[in-house]
């Protein structure tokens, strides 16, 4: 697992506009893992080289899909996963774990998305209620989007904090 130096303030949910009429709002978790998955399911079987990214606020929550983002590394050009290291996660090749502090924006946050110029999917959130809460009571303000100018925009924001933080 890579720990790189991420300025702990950084959230991709602020980079977002979340009243756009390009975006479609949503608070329940399930809806947000159902287009999470979706996005998922589409990179992997369209087997383009995009650029992916996901946040699982705790790596634990990567494990039990860590099957499926295999899968996706085999034809993407990137996969990066953030979370807070709650628990050991081995290397896979083609996929980059960063580790969250617990106290970072990102570890709040809830992101999957897929970036390439022919297919830009995203579901992009930040959790509203308290650390703690039980997970079916979890809230958060969260969009999807299909906006490949907002996608494209937002994964090189990511990409350039990595590669500042890989410099730093």
């Amino acid at each position: 697992m890579k720990t790189l130096a991420l300025d702990s303030s950084f959230s991709v949910y602020g980079l977002v506009n979340q009243f756009s009429i390009h975006n479609i709002i949503a608070s329940d978790i399930r809806l947000l893992t159902h287009w999470s998955h979706q996005i998922e399911v589409q990179a992997r079987e369209k087997a383009l080289p995009v650029d992916f990214f996901a946040a699982f606020q705790q790596l634990h929550h990567f494990l039990s899909v860590s099957q499926h983002y295999q899968a996706l590394a085999a034809t993407a050009r990137s996969v990066t996963i953030f979370g807070e290291p709650d628990v050991f996660v081995p290397s896979y090749a083609g996929i980059q774990v960063v580790a969250l502090h617990r106290h970072a924006v990102l570890a709040r946050e809830w992101f999957v998305i897929a970036a390439h110029p022919t297919f830009a999917r995203a579901v992009i959130a930040r959790e509203t209620t308290p650390p703690g809460t039980p997970r079916q009571k979890r809230l958060f303000e969260g969009i999807l989007t299909s906006d490949p100018a907002l996608v494209d925009e937002v994964a090189h924001a990511i990409q350039a904090h990595l590669g500042a933080a890989a410099t730093s």
